[in-house]
C-alpha cells in the first residue's frame, strides 16, 4: 500500500519505489480498493555517477527523459545534506507566504 504524497490535476503523485495498486487518500482515511490513476515519479540514483562513465550516461538519459515526459523527478544519493534541503524548503515556504506585492520585486539583502 502506498500513501498518496500529493496530487496534480487530480492525479496522485507517488514515487516509483513506493507505488502500489491501492492507495490511502489522506483526505479520506478509508482504504480504497479501486486503483486510482497515478503519475509515477521517476527515482534517479546518483550513486556511482562520478566514478562510472556508463552509469553517468544512463543517468543523464533518465534525467532527460523524465524532464521531457513528466517535467520532474526524484534524485537519491545526491550527497546534498538534509540540513541544506530543509533550509531551501524553508526559504521557498517563506517566499510564498509573503504578500503578493513583496514577491514581485527582488530586494537587496
Amino acid at each position: 500500500m502506498a500513501v498518496v504524497a500529493s496530487r496534480v490535476n487530480g492525479a496522485n503523485l507517488t514515487p516509483l519505489s513506493k507505488a502500489d495498486e491501492t492507495t490511502t487518500d489522506p483526505q479520506n482515511s478509508e482504504l480504497s480498493m479501486t486503483p486510482k490513476p497515478e503519475l509515477k515519479i521517476p527515482v534517479i540514483d546518483f550513486d556511482h555517477v562520478g566514478r562510472n562513465s556508463l552509469k553517468r550516461k544512463y543517468t543523464i538519459d533518465r534525467i532527460r527523459e523524465a524532464s521531457e515526459k513528466l517535467g520532474f523527478f526524484q534524485l537519491i544519493n545526491h550527497g546534498i545534506p538534509v540540513s541544506v534541503l530543509e533550509e531551501m524548503k524553508d526559504g521557498v515556504r517563506r517566499f510564498h507566504e509573503q504578500e503578493t506585492e513583496l514577491k514581485k520585486y527582488p530586494r537587496p539583502d
